[in-house]
C-alpha cells in the first residue's frame, strides 16, 4: 500500500500514546489486518518501542508456516524480509481454517500471548467473522482480555461480534479501498510457498512407534501433516511420509533428539507443499474402541413362556361436578354421567341434621 490512510495515523498515535500491551485487530478477509500490523510495528520500532507479533491467521500467515499460530518479536529488517517470518514460539492448530478447529485457535493464541514479554504485542486473526467465526472471536476476547481492540468493518459487520463488548476501547476503522483482493488460487500458492520455504533442508527420520508419544489420534496415513513438541513447546512440522511395521517415517527440518511428541494434524500435504485434502476434524477413530451393543430384550408380552397381560381395567373415582355434589366418575371414556345422587354416596356415613 502506497499511501497510508488518515485512519491509520490515528490509530497508531492512540497505541503510542496509551501503550495497551495487547491489540487485537479483527476483520473480515482481504481488510488489511496484516499491513496494518506492520505499518503500527513500524511506527513503533522507530520510536524504540520493541513488538511483537503474534500471527493467528492459521492460512495466510506472516509469521510459522501455514496451520500454525506463531509469535515474534520484530526487529527492524523484519519489516522488509518476505514474509512468512519464522516464528520464535509456535502453536500447532492442523489446519488452515478455523471451521472444526474453533478450540485449538483460542487455546494457542491464548498460550503465545502469555508467553510474549514485548511491552506491545500486535495480535492478528483470521478474517472468518460469521458464522462460527463469530463465536471464535468472541471467546478469543474474553480469553485474552485485550487492552485495545481495533475493527476493520466495511458495514458493522462487527457489531454481532462487538456489542457485548462495549467496556472495552475499540478503534473501528473502515477499510481501505486500495486493500487488494486474493481469489482462492492466490491463497494456495502463497500457502504452497510457505510449505516450500520451511521444510528446505528437512531430513526423513524413522522414528518407532514406542518411541513417541501420539496427541489428537487419528489414523496414521501417507502424507499426513503433523506438529512435534518436545513436551513443553510445539516445534514445528513434520510430513508421514510412511508407515511399517517397525515405525513412522517423519520429513521434518526439527532435530531428532528434541521430537518426543507427534501431534496428528487435519491436512494431507505432498512434498514439496501440495495441499492434497483436508480431513474431517471430530473425534478420531480407535482401533482399541468397540463398539457397545445393548442385550437383547427379553421376550415379550404373549411369547411363549410368559402369561398374557390381563386387559386394565378402567379406573374409577369419585369426581366433584358443577353443582357441587359428588358421584361416580364414568367408567369408560364417551360414556354418559349419572344423575348426581340426592344424598351422600354409597358407603359414607350421613350426617344428621342439628337438633333445633
Amino acid at each position: 500500500m502506497e499511501k497510508v490512510p488518515d485512519s491509520w495515523q490515528k490509530a497508531q498515535e492512540v497505541i503510542w500514546q496509551t501503550r495497551p500491551k495487547r491489540v487485537l485487530v479483527l476483520g473480515g478477509v482481504d481488510t488489511g489486518k496484516s499491513s496494518f500490523c506492520f505499518f503500527v510495528a513500524e511506527r513503533l520500532l522507530a520510536r524504540g518501542v520493541p513488538t511483537a507479533l503474534l500471527d493467528a491467521d492459521i492460512g495466510q500467515k506472516d509469521v510459522g508456516p501455514p496451520t500454525t499460530i506463531g509469535l515474534r518479536v520484530l526487529e527492524p529488517e523484519d519489516l522488509s524480509r518476505s514474509r512468512p517470518l519464522p516464528a520464535e514460539e509456535l502453536y500447532f492448530v492442523g489446519s488452515t481454517t478455523p471451521v472444526g478447529h474453533l478450540l485449538p485457535l483460542v487455546v494457542g493464541t491464548k498460550l503465545l500471548a502469555e508467553k510474549s514479554r514485548a511491552p506491545i504485542t500486535l495480535i492478528n486473526t483470521t478474517g472468518l467473522i460469521r458464522g462460527p467465526g463469530v463465536a471464535l472471536k468472541i471467546f478469543q476476547i474474553e480469553s485474552l482480555a485485550p487492552d485495545l481492540i481495533v475493527a476493520f468493518e466495511r458495514e458493522k459487520e462487527l457489531s454481532p461480534i462487538l456489542d457485548g463488548f462495549k467496556h472495552l476501547p475499540v478503534l473501528r476503522l473502515p477499510v481501505p479501498l486500495e486493500v487488494q483482493r486474493k481469489d482462492f488460487q492466490e491463497r494456495r500458492k502463497r500457502r504452497e510457498t510457505a510449505y516450500r520455504r520451511y521444510f528446505e533442508g528437512g531430513t526423513i527420520l524413522e522414528f518407532p512407534l514406542k518411541t513417541l508419544i501420539i496427541q489428537r489420534p487419528r489414523k496414521l496415513v501417507p502424507h499426513l501433516l503433523c506438529g512435534v513438541s518436545d513436551g513443553k513447546r510445539h516445534l514445528g512440522l513434520a510430513l508421514l511420509e510412511q508407515v511399517t511395521a517397525e515405525g513412522l517415517l517423519l520429513f521434518t527440518p526439527v532435530p531428532r533428539e528434541e521430537i518426543k511428541i507427534l501431534i496428528c494434524g487435519s491436512m494431507l500435504v505432498r512434498l514439496p507443499g501440495v495441499e492434497l485434502k483436508k480431513l474431517t476434524a471430530g473425534r478420531p477413530p480407535s482401533p482399541s474402541r468397540k463398539r457397545h451393543t445393548l442385550p437383547a430384550p427379553p421376550p415379550g408380552p404373549g411369547r411363549k413362556g410368559l402369561p398374557k397381560p390381563k386387559p386394565a381395567r378402567p379406573r374409577r373415582g369419585w369426581r366433584r361436578n358443577r353443582a357441587g355434589v359428588t358421584g361416580r366418575s364414568a367408567p369408560q371414556k364417551g360414556a354418559q354421567n349419572p344423575a348426581p345422587a340426592a344424598g351422600p354416596p354409597p358407603g359414607s356415613r350421613a350426617r344428621r341434621p342439628p337438633d333445633r
